[in-house]
């Protein structure tokens, strides 16, 4: 029995996922209210979410299709320092537009994400450290597994991605309720 059909042929599961919505959204009205959350979801953060998720997938595609190379951030970055001389160029054009098209974005579009002064800053770096090391440890990072290698149905990638998934949860918990850190 096919998922869709779960949910097409009975009004029982659509109610049901109905009134689990219902409960997701009072949750998340209490927790705005208790200072718990403090994300919103509407049109004016998806909209661009969805834009950027497309961008990002194309502009993987066309490095791939194009040049044959995988858009893993961790990887050219590597690469630029440790990498041979003359494959640096087109390195420092690609971070050279990422960083530069986020610029452009907020200077149109305003809006820059802000560090939040609740963090610690020996936290910070701990963090920046760990992720170093994880992206060193699984050879790759979100952008490299998680974009271009599940685009590619790497099984590598698909264990490496719900790795990263499983151990930023696992982190926010901690960050969240051990450290008391919102």
């Amino acid at each position: 029995m096919y998922a869709s059909s779960i949910f097409d042929e009975t009004d029982v599961s659509t109610d049901f996922l109905h009134a689990a919505a219902q409960v997701l959204q009072r949750r998340c009205e209490i927790m705005r209210k208790n200072g718990e959350l403090d994300m919103t979801f509407s049109f004016n953060t998806v909209l661009p979410s969805l834009l950027g998720g497309t961008l990002i997938g194309i502009s993987a595609a066309l490095m791939l299709w194009l040049n044959g190379r995988l858009a893993g951030i961790s990887g050219i970055v590597w690469r630029l320092f440790l990498g041979k001389s003359d494959d640096a160029r087109w390195r420092v054009l690609f971070l050279a537009g990422v960083v530069g098209g986020a610029a452009l974005c907020y200077g149109l579009f305003g809006g820059a994400p802000v560090a939040r002064a609740s963090f610690p800053v020996w936290l910070l770096i701990v963090s920046g450290f760990l992720v170093g090391f994880g992206t060193s440890l699984g050879n790759g990072c979100t952008s490299g597994h998680g974009v271009c290698g599940l685009g590619r149905l790497s099984l590598r990638s698909l264990i490496a991605t719900l790795t990263f998934l499983l151990v930023a949860i696992i982190t926010t918990f901690v960050v969240r309720h051990l450290f008391g850190v919102l």
